[in-house]
């Protein structure tokens, strides 16, 4: 519940026909029902590459977006980051789904569009 007795919506986004959902209202997410336990920072970055689906995005694009709301980091970090979500949406499920995070050679990172993985 919000101030005045209203409710706070949830808003859910689905990817992957539902099987990869993402929780704004609580910063949840969740591949096949399983809860992902994204660290703070990953969670940062899940958000970022998932709101510019399919677009690559440069090492420095994403640490100036970290920098721009009071994270920090550095390219090395960057690729423990990403490393890591892959583990986890790859974890159990075997390697399908840690291809939802990519790496497009000596540019960056993209969050896969919905037929890069099916």
């Amino acid at each position: 519940m919000t101030h005045c007795g209203t409710t706070k919506k949830h808003k859910i986004t689905k990817y992957f026909d539902g099987r990869l959902t993402y929780n704004q209202t609580n910063d949840l997410v969740r591949l096949e029902g399983r809860e992902l336990n994204l660290s703070p920072t990953e969670m940062v970055l899940f958000e970022y590459l998932s709101s510019h689906q399919g677009i690559t995005r440069s090492d420095t694009t994403i640490l100036e977006h970290l920098i721009s709301i009071g994270g920090y980091g550095t390219e090395a970090s960057l690729r423990v980051h990403i490393g890591n979500m892959r583990h986890k949406m790859g974890n159990g499920w075997g390697n399908m789904y840690s291809g939802v995070i990519q790496t497009e050679q000596d540019v960056g990172y993209r969050f896969a569009k919905e037929v890069d993985i099916n």
